[in-house]
């Protein structure tokens, strides 16, 4: 046997006991290595019968218990780094989630600037090119979107499968890596589109003379009445007026030439100078005239963009139906006028802020009589 010297006897008697009536035995044992040292086990000995021959055996198993304390202080090393893991991880999802937060926040931010932009762009006749500039900022916006879900999906299913607290940190340091990156960029989208499109119509704007840039679809009037005036109608008057006043300022000189060459005889000396400043003066007013309407030109085609615009949202948002709903049977035909218009105009100037109230209001007259006749060509 391999047992310990002192422990010989007893164990001879305990293997008769076992192979003869089947005791079952369960100690606590001193046995000898292979080496000569000696090894502590719990042991578990039983008998056993060969199937075959039928004869009787001892059988012992044994867990060598001598390293228990290492075994102790492994465990608990192991436990500690469980809890670091744990601790880790649940911090990680706490922190990405608030990270996905702020994205989401900065995002909404981003789009609420967007249609203020475009709101802006609408009225300043460059939808077109702002919607342009939009799209590409969309696109982008959805790519980082999709990234930041990508990073944020992968990174918290590699930290839920992390085995060690070391792990743990590099996959957190990667994500707010990654993450960094992606707020730069966010934040250089927020940078680059209105300033570069608001930049770009006040330039527009400042080129044109003050009075009239004080009327480009902000001020849709003229400076002495609140009618609104097209611009189309504006550029054909002034330069119908710069063609006349220089005609007629032409058509003076060769009248003054001719009295001069003594061919007529209508003016003497003062009056012929009186008249030549006079003629000088039309022929200022006329360059002026047309100068002022090149200037009108450009601003016809924005002011078709913008009505176009307008009248389409108009035709989509202020129906019969939604009119309708503002009309009350009971009341006079007086009371809902001003109800309703007021009402149509409220909404319009939301869509619109920078259109002036006198141009909404025209528009929505026009409108409410539109209304008004389909109604009665029903009734």
């Amino acid at each position: 046997l391999f047992v310990a010297k002192d422990e010989k006897v007893a164990a001879r008697r305990d293997q008769i006991n076992i192979i003869d009536n089947g005791a079952i035995f369960h100690n606590i044992a001193n046995d000898i290595g292979k080496n000569g040292n000696t090894l502590q086990l719990i042991t578990n000995c039983r008998r056993i019968i060969d199937p075959v021959s039928g004869e009787c055996w001892n059988a012992e198993m044994g867990l060598i218990i001598d390293y228990l304390e290492q075994e102790k202080d492994r465990l608990k090393m192991i436990v500690a780094e469980s809890q670091r893991i744990k601790s880790c991880i649940s911090q990680f999802i706490e922190d990405t989630q608030q990270v996905s937060e702020g994205f989401a926040n900065r995002k909404s931010s981003i789009n609420t600037a967007i249609r203020e932009c475009e709101q802006k762009a609408t009225a300043l006749g460059k939808r077109t090119e702002c919607r342009k500039k939009i799209t590409e900022i969309r696109s982008a916006l959805n790519k980082l979107t999709q990234r930041m879900n990508d990073i944020y999906d992968e990174h918290v299913s590699n930290m839920q499968s992390c085995a060690s607290f070391d792990s743990c940190e590099k996959i957190r340091k990667s994500f707010f890596g990654e993450y960094e990156e992606i707020s730069d960029s966010l934040e250089d989208m927020a940078r680059q589109y209105a300033p570069e499109n608001i930049q770009e119509m006040e330039k527009d704007m400042s080129d044109l003379q003050e009075e009239e840039a004080n009327i480009m679809f902000t001020e849709l009037r003229t400076e002495s009445s609140s009618v609104y005036v097209k611009k189309k109608d504006k550029y054909t008057d002034l330069k119908f007026s710069g063609i006349s006043f220089i005609i007629f300022s032409l058509i003076g000189a060769g009248l003054l030439a001719a009295n001069y060459l003594e061919y007529i005889n209508m003016f003497n000396t003062f009056s012929s100078l009186i008249m030549a400043i006079v003629f000088l003066i039309f022929l200022c007013v006329g360059i002026t005239s047309l100068l002022r309407a090149k200037k009108m030109k450009n601003l016809v085609s924005q002011e078709e963009k913008v009505s176009d615009e307008i009248l389409l949202w108009i035709e989509e948002n202020i129906t019969d139906e939604w009119i309708h709903t503002l009309v009350d049977s009971e009341e006079s035909d007086e009371n809902n006028y001003f109800h309703a218009h007021g009402a149509m105009c409220q909404r319009a100037a939301e869509q619109f802020p920078l259109l002036n109230a006198n141009y909404i209001d025209q528009l929505m007259d026009e409108r409410y009589n539109e209304y008004c006749e389909n109604k009665q060509e029903e009734e």
